[in-house]
């Protein structure tokens, strides 16, 4: 019981404390391509479109998730900052899938600067930025 504690403890200091990895000041905006319809999303559904659990727009169109690379600083921020997962966390909500549907399985881009540019040519695509990036006019900023 103790142990357990201990643990539940040592996990809620470590999500609490800023990152010690770089950006440990800056926020990440979650965006998306400006064909999504959707402006603004709760925490829940951001969690389920990032956990594959939610596939599709409220107008059926499917969603494209975009990440960075797992040890991308960015990354680290945007799991812990909105949706309060670590990295590792979020594979493992995936369940270890093998994603034979290409159409529904996350796409991994190398640097911020892929993200935006998949971002913005992708329908339905969804990812983040870091919060000091400038959108271009087929970027949209998710409110929450």
């Amino acid at each position: 019981m103790a142990k357990g504690l201990f643990f539940i403890a040592l996990m809620t200091a470590a999500l609490a404390s800023p990152p010690l990895w770089g950006r440990s000041n800056s926020s990440v905006q979650v965006v998306a391509n400006a064909r999504v319809a959707e402006r603004a999303l709760s925490r829940e559904q951001l969690r389920a479109i990032f956990t594959l659990k939610q596939p599709f727009w409220a107008d059926g169109s499917s969603v494209v998730v975009v990440l960075l690379p797992q040890r991308h600083p960015v990354h680290h921020q945007f799991c812990r900052q909105h949706l309060r997962l670590l990295p590792y966390q979020l594979d493992l909500a995936w369940g270890g899938r093998h994603f034979e549907d290409r159409e529904h399985r996350p796409l991994v881009v190398g640097s911020e600067k892929e993200m935006r540019q998949t971002l913005e040519s992708t329908p339905g695509a969804i990812g983040y930025l870091s919060g000091d990036t400038q959108l271009s006019a087929n970027l949209v900023r998710l409110a929450f």
